[in-house]
């Protein structure tokens, strides 16, 4: 192997390469090279940043790293974002405590929440957390210090938490609130961190519904959060589950008032978040089952059984796993497959995750679908009806979703 990656550095040196092939090696070089080779992969990416990335995907296979290091340290401040992350996070695998100035700047000033949380991670793992807290207490910029407050909590949680009280009323962005979310309830003791932070919150009734739906989307059992959720948001409890009374009502109107068209404009709602897991035909995800055809084969009862408690009855192979990594954070989605190095799984993003197999504490299967119950929370009984009218429509024959 020694001698491939050798060569492969001799390639590099002697002829010219296409960009792609160039990737590919670089990709090679950074997952399995010595120092030496990584520093002539390092000084190849520098010179041309669009391939930083190629590096950055793969040294975190690699327990090898550069002499030089600190060349990276510039390209946090590429006016590339796509450079300036893959920086960050070699930043965070490679520890350059020289980046900790450039980060900052990062979370500072940076108009992209998931940038600036990703560079408050890396500050996390090279350890500057005299950066995090003086972040975390920033007036400047609520963004900035709800980034940093998400990195500390793993690192400090006390002096994290009793910031996040003073800074989480005020959130206005959704997407801070569910990274500031996300990276609580993917660590273990997060969620029970972040209950006790809402409880003593007045959260606006928009925020509180979308911690609840993320809650309920983990295919994870949160009942306390939630609980937190709807009391800081005075979020009236909605019952999950209708009477059977009330579940014939709304079958017995599919076909007299239903209407398959308005159905369509509901599944495709944001609000109802059907289109990120379920595919028709050629649109949507793949996290839950293909609903291309779901009308011809289940029958009304048990479509909208499916969709107000969707763990009772999870369809085979779409099983919610969750994962301990050795860090304590915590990975969940669909079971993809195992290979020798690592185990692949899909996440809610529609994202396939490779984690290699060494970081892997324990993997278990939950009994909660990765589908949230509560979905049709925010809809009128007649919404639902049309919803139902849409799906049980859905034959396999016409894609629905678009019909005029």
């Amino acid at each position: 192997m020694a001698r491939a990656i050798s060569r492969l550095v001799d390639l590099l040196k002697e002829i010219k390469i296409d960009d792609q092939n160039i990737k590919n090696i670089l990709k090679t070089i950074a997952g399995l090279g010595n120092s030496k080779e990584l520093d002539i992969a390092l000084s190849i990416a520098t010179s041309n940043p669009i391939l930083l990335d190629s590096i950055a995907s793969a040294s975190k296979y690699n327990e090898s790293k550069p002499k030089g290091i600190n060349k990276v340290i510039p390209l946090l401040s590429h006016e590339n974002l796509g450079v300036r992350q893959a920086a960050a996070e070699l930043a965070g695998e490679w520890k350059i405590k020289g980046a900790s100035t450039a980060l900052k700047l990062i979370v500072q000033k940076s108009k992209t929440p998931t940038e600036q949380f990703r560079a408050a991670e890396t500050l996390r793992k090279i350890e500057s957390l005299d950066v995090l807290e003086s972040l975390s207490k920033s007036k400047e910029s609520n963004g900035a210090r709800m980034a940093a407050l998400a990195s500390l909590a793993q690192a400090k949680p006390k002096k994290a938490i009793d910031e996040l009280i003073q800074v989480l009323p005020d959130c206005s962005d959704s997407l801070e609130f569910d990274l500031l979310f996300q990276s609580f309830i993917n660590r273990e003791k997060g969620a029970d961190q972040l209950s006790n932070v809402i409880e003593k919150t007045n959260l606006s009734r928009s925020l509180a519904i979308q911690g609840v739906r993320l809650a309920r989307a983990s295919g994870r059992d949160f009942p306390d959060l939630i609980s937190a959720l709807n009391n800081s948001g005075n979020l009236k409890s909605i019952p999950l589950n209708l009477s059977q009374k009330q579940r014939e009502e709304i079958i017995s109107k599919i076909k007299i008032s239903g209407n398959p068209k308005r159905g369509a404009e509901v599944y495709k709602r944001k609000s109802t978040a059907c289109m990120l897991c379920h595919k028709i035909e050629n649109e949507g995800g793949l996290v839950g089952p293909d609903l291309s055809s779901i009308g011809s084969y289940a029958q009304p009862a048990a479509i909208l059984d499916s969709i107000l408690s969707p763990s009772d009855d999870i369809k085979q192979g779409y099983e919610t796993s969750i994962i301990t990594l050795t860090d304590n954070s915590i990975v969940a989605g669909v079971f993809q497959r195992h290979s020798d190095t690592s185990t692949l799984v899909r996440e809610t993003s529609n994202n396939i995750r490779k984690i290699p197999k060494d970081d892997i504490v324990k993997l278990e299967k939950s009994p909660i679908s990765l589908m949230p119950p509560g979905l049709t929370s925010k809809l009128r009984k007649d919404e639902l009806i049309d919803l139902m009218s849409f799906l049980v429509n859905l034959n396999g024959n016409n894609n629905q979703l678009n019909k005029p």
